[in-house]
């Protein structure tokens, strides 16, 4: 398909020349009268504009028009400009660039050299354009690939009725870094447990996204499968469907603190690969240290370690990836540290 082409210049031989020039290769239209202009600019839609400058005694009429257009609300304000004129003054070009012509060209310059310009103009914006196609699939798929994390998340209906019945109260801070967040937490009622996990996968965004949702997946086959359930076997059994999933070579995987809590004797069950369990009871703080290991390929592989911890009133438990932590900020730009939290 031809790129169509408008010729916007007050002098009609200079609009007929241009035209020869231009034609067959382009779809060439020109208006000699504003008022024609701006009937054609409204009504069709053109590719390149040429735009004299020079109307009648001064270039203000072509700054007019220049300005009308970049200040339009539609996608036209984005058409690329070549200013044409047959004289120069460094104020009204600065003015055109300003205002974000594409290129300006002399009126008497060789007619192979206006060939060149417009088509370096057009290759350039049509490679722009299927950039922000390209941009446009990628946000579209970016969009359902949160929809499909956020599904994996517990529901607001699930969490009020797990916690409802068995917790006195609870709160989540999720802010991922991007859209897509390699972050994700879990939240699981069978029979008389309640499995609570906070985990950090690695990498951001999509990356990161799929290695949650396969995370969430895993866990969910575990849970299920095992009828005498315990926090470190649990952690084990998912590093070991994990690794089988991974390439050997892989860095892949995440770190974990997985809780369990049996709700009938009142007991929780803590392990973690990486990441700590916090514990305050009568403002004292307990940090219940998780395994050096994570969940996934690593040199000096150790099995989970589990802590037991007998829940009493008034108990508070934390966990978190390890983003919360290490954020930098406050006066002192000083890492956010964990007893910031508590106290």
């Amino acid at each position: 398909m031809k790129y169509k082409i408008l010729i916007v210049d007050n002098e009609k031989d200079i609009c007929i020349q241009i035209k020869k020039i231009l034609y067959p290769e382009y779809v060439v239209s020109w208006a000699y009268k504003l008022e024609n202009f701006y009937t054609i600019f409204e009504t069709k839609k053109f590719d390149l504009l040429l735009l004299d400058i020079m109307w009648g005694e001064g270039m203000e009429k072509g700054i007019e028009i220049l300005e009308k257009i970049r200040k339009r609300n539609d996608t036209k304000k984005y058409i690329p400009i070549i200013m044409l004129t047959g004289a120069t003054d460094d104020k009204y070009l600065k003015k055109c660039f300003e205002l974000k012509i594409d290129d300006y060209i002399k009126k008497k310059n060789k007619d192979f050299e206006l060939k060149l310009r417009i088509k370096s103009i057009l290759e350039k914006y049509d490679n722009i354009n299927k950039i922000k196609e390209q941009k446009q699939q990628i946000d579209e798929g970016i969009q359902v690939a949160l929809r499909l994390q956020k599904a994996t998340l517990p529901s607001e209906n699930n969490l009020h009725h797990i916690f409802g019945n068995h917790i006195d109260s609870y709160f989540i801070f999720n802010r991922p870094l991007e859209k897509l967040s390699g972050d994700f937490y879990w939240i699981k009622h069978v029979f008389e447990y309640v499995y609570i996990i906070c985990a950090d996968c690695t990498g951001h965004g999509v990356p990161g996204a799929l290695m949650s949702m396969l995370g969430v997946a895993l866990l969910n086959e575990i849970i299920i499968q095992n009828k005498e359930p315990e926090a470190d076997k649990i952690l084990n059994d998912l590093r070991k469907k994990l690794k089988t999933i991974l390439d050997k070579k892989s860095n892949d995987g995440m770190d974990i603190a997985l809780c369990m809590i049996d709700t009938k004797k009142d007991i929780m069950q803590y392990a973690g690969a990486y990441n700590p369990l916090y514990h305050i009871r009568n403002n004292i703080s307990t940090e219940y240290k998780a395994t050096p290991n994570p969940i996934g390929n690593y040199f000096n592989e150790k099995p989970f370690t589990k802590h037991e911890i007998a829940i009493k009133k008034n108990d508070i438990f934390y966990i978190w990836s390890d983003g919360y932590k290490d954020q930098f900020g406050g006066k002192n730009n000083k890492r956010f540290c964990p007893l910031s939290l508590f106290f």
